[in-house]
């Protein structure tokens, strides 16, 4: 269910009065023909994430992937597909918040080029996070793996 900018202007209103301390993000899970599965390293941190971001006020989730995948890869957004929510009791960057996060599986056009923050756009695959090779964050560890295995989109 994609949420209008007037639902989405009350929810966030609604989430914040609720759980002050709650970081939204929205993530878009891009995933290569090979079934890698796309991950940022930011300048200045040794943690990789999922590409995406916090939704600003009166964006909906397709409008904040539309955003954070110009800002952050230089790509524009062609569809997104909803494949869960998942919360953590902690933000991996603010201990003190927890964190919901929606997830879509991303289609893009254009070539992924990390811009701004964005130091390094990874393609992980089995033989790498099997072996460790990067520090990836642990939502995407427990929670958005697993959720792309169970639909067969990944092959890590």
């Amino acid at each position: 269910m994609v949420l209008g900018a007037t639902q989405n202007q009350q929810l966030f209103k609604l989430i914040k009065t609720i759980m002050p301390n709650e970081i939204t993000k929205i993530v878009g899970s891009m995933i290569n023909e090979k079934g890698e599965l796309l991950i940022l390293k930011k300048f200045g941190s040794d943690i990789c994430v999922n590409p995406g971001g916090r939704v600003e006020e009166n964006e909906t989730h397709i409008e904040t992937l539309k955003r954070t995948l110009k800002e952050k890869l230089g790509v524009d957004l062609i569809s997104a597909e909803f494949y869960g929510s998942f919360h953590s009791d902690k933000a991996m960057h603010d201990p003190d918040s927890s964190l919901q996060i929606h997830a879509y599986v991303v289609k893009w056009d254009g070539e992924i080029k990390p811009v701004g923050k964005i130091e390094q756009a990874i393609w992980l695959d089995r033989e790498s996070l099997e072996s460790k090779k990067y520090n990836v964050a642990p939502q995407i560890l427990e929670q958005i793996i697993p959720a792309l295995r169970e639909k067969k989109l990944i092959n890590i």
